[in-house]
């Protein structure tokens, strides 16, 4: 029975090829590539490098993976238990917690290998990936490098290293040390660190405001190694071990050794230093996290945070609640989701006092910061349609902002229309914020084309528009477009996902009276044990005509990049 009905639901899925991009937003809970940046984009290009493999990973491997809930662990785990190993992404789908989109939003992340099919073994060979990127920009130029090499499941090396168009260098590395009888991880150089909902600790990216409820909560994956160019993680020593479902995490970095390695600044003899102990449940998780950071034999900052989070049949509970010792203040936040049938809801709240420190955390907020706010969010999303409102107030500096939006899409036969309404209420200036959408998608065969127009409204009005046609097979891609705008004011910007090679992130926020064009291509080989996948991208922007404000033409823009991938 259980393997009729696998084969079922595979044909049902057929001929619905996965768009990564489109898989990242799902797992993240983004309704538009916009809301993303380069950081997402290396967690998940390092995730499909090496995926996760669901029918052998430790309860705290997936946590640490960042991809499934409690919920859906505690699901896997027991229909591991009962029924063995999950052969097909159609027969993940059926597992209760994950249903048939977020399944095949797992597909590029993670691996169905399992032990128990004959003749297959675990590689534990070396797996060495290489990546070669240069660019010009007007006159200027751009080059970097990363290498990786992983040595079964022991052993991890990574180097980076950047040279930008303004002659900034930047360099990181990492070197990690995974234990396989005892569960644990040793990490030297570049890493991240991410508990509980973010309100004392959490390196990397967060969205601003809510925008669908898989957004409203975070999936805490604790220490792992860094492998990106920017520097927003930490660099030092950190380590984990886990004693059953009990895991203890500990770490200590210098903020200012990058900048002393990189540009040879003085060495700012900072320490940042904590520690995180997880009690994982069948259906759950709870930890205390503790953070301080000290300035020669001054402590400057000093945190300590309780967190938990509770998945029952579909229903999500999380909070985390967070002392700062320096002000003796509390900040709290927390929420529920919840599912039924096709519909899901999401319900927050948090508070964030005025003196509370927005050091090193990243937590649900309206504003940059995790400082002065009161706030509450809720969202409802029924297949591809979402509504999301935001609703938060500074108390002693008066402010008060609320976003909402609505997201859907429709599908008849080759055709897809996705759109967009947003809006900006602030009782301060710049005030209101209007912003609608509309993407038109056609694909038969090989050949697509996309087509899009945005208009905002807050000090004047922007619009945008573009075409792109595009070619693509399993093996090679090309895509042209062409982008026209007119944007009289800064405060009307309009951001446009650009495409580029992986890890090579592009949102150009738009301004002024111009257009732009550009070419991407990429053909990925298979030459013995070896890959090679090979990507360029050409643009150009151009702003001929005056805005009414504007006595001289704005300079244009043109950029050549070109970034080689091998694994071997």
């Amino acid at each position: 029975m259980k393997t009729i009905i696998c084969i079922i639901v595979a044909l049902l899925m057929q001929g619905r090829p996965d768009d990564f991009l489109r898989c990242i937003q799902i797992l993240t809970g983004a309704i538009e590539e916009e809301q993303l940046d380069d950081q997402v984009m290396d967690r998940f290009e390092s995730l499909a490098s090496r995926p996760l493999r669901i029918n052998v990973a430790s309860r705290h491997e997936m946590i640490s993976s960042g991809l499934l809930s409690n919920y859906q662990i505690a699901s896997l785990l027991d229909y591991r238990k009962s029924h063995g190993d999950v052969l097909s992404i159609s027969e993940l789908a059926l597992l209760d917690g994950f249903g048939e989109d977020y399944a095949r939003a797992l597909r590029p992340f993670i691996s169905l290998y399992s032990p128990r099919l004959p003749g297959e073994v675990v590689d534990t060979t070396k797996d060495n990936s290489v990546i070669l990127r240069g660019g010009l920009k007007d006159s200027l130029y751009m080059f970097g490098g990363k290498y990786k090499i992983e040595i079964g499941d022991r052993l991890g090396i990574g180097v980076t290293a950047r040279r930008v168009y303004s002659g900034n260098s930047s360099y990181g590395f990492y070197a990690a040390l995974h234990g396989v009888k005892r569960p644990y991880n040793l990490i030297l150089g570049d890493f991240n660190a991410r508990f509980g909902q973010g309100l004392a600790l959490w390196s990397g990216f967060t969205m601003t405001g809510v925008p669908a409820p898989l957004a409203f909560s975070k999936r805490p994956s604790g220490l792992s190694p860094s492998w990106s160019y920017t520097s927003s993680n930490y660099r030092g020593v950190a380590g984990d071990i886990a004693f059953g479902r009990v895991v203890v995490s500990s770490f200590t970095a210098m903020p200012g050794l990058r900048p002393w390695m990189e540009s040879g600044k003085p060495l700012d003899l900072t320490f940042l230093q904590g520690a995180n102990v997880a009690c994982l449940g069948r259906y759950g998780q709870a930890s205390i996290t503790g953070v301080v950071k000290t300035q020669k034999d001054s402590i400057i900052m000093a945190k300590v945070a309780i967190d938990g989070r509770y998945s029952f049949r579909g229903i999500d509970f999380y909070g985390e609640c967070a002392v700062d010792l320096m002000s003796m203040c509390l900040a709290a936040v927390g929420g529920t989701t919840l599912s039924l049938g096709n519909w899901r809801f999401a319900l927050a709240g948090r508070y964030y006092p005025a003196s509370y420190n927005p050091d090193e955390a990243s937590s649900m907020r309206t504003w940059s910061k995790v400082q002065e706010e009161i706030g509450a969010s809720a969202a409802v999303q029924r297949k591809n349609m979402i509504f999301s409102i935001d609703a938060a107030t500074k108390r002693y500096s008066s402010k008060r902002q609320m976003k909402l939006c609505l997201v859907d899409s429709w599908t008849f036969g080759d055709f897809t229309i996705k759109m967009k309404l947003a809006e900006r209420l602030r009782d301060y200036e710049p005030k209101n914020r209007s912003e609608g959408r509309i993407d038109c998608c056609w694909q038969r065969g090989n050949i697509l084309l996309n087509t899009r127009i945005d208009a905002s409204r807050c000090i004047g009005t922007g619009i945008l528009g573009y075409i792109e046609p595009g070619w693509k097979d399993d093996r090679k891609f090309l895509y042209f477009r062409g982008t026209i705008f007119k944007v009289d004011n800064w405060e009307d910007r309009i951001w446009c996902y650009e495409r580029d090679a992986p890890g090579s992130f592009n949102i150009p926020a738009y301004a002024g009276r111009g257009y732009s064009l550009s070419l991407y291509g990429g053909v990925k080989m298979n030459i013995h044990w070896t890959r090679l996948k090979a990507y360029i991208r050409g643009s150009l922007v151009r702003y001929p005509w005056l805005t009414p404000t504007q006595q001289t033409k704005k300079l244009g823009k043109s950029e050549l990049n070109l970034q080689i991938m091998y694994d071997f």
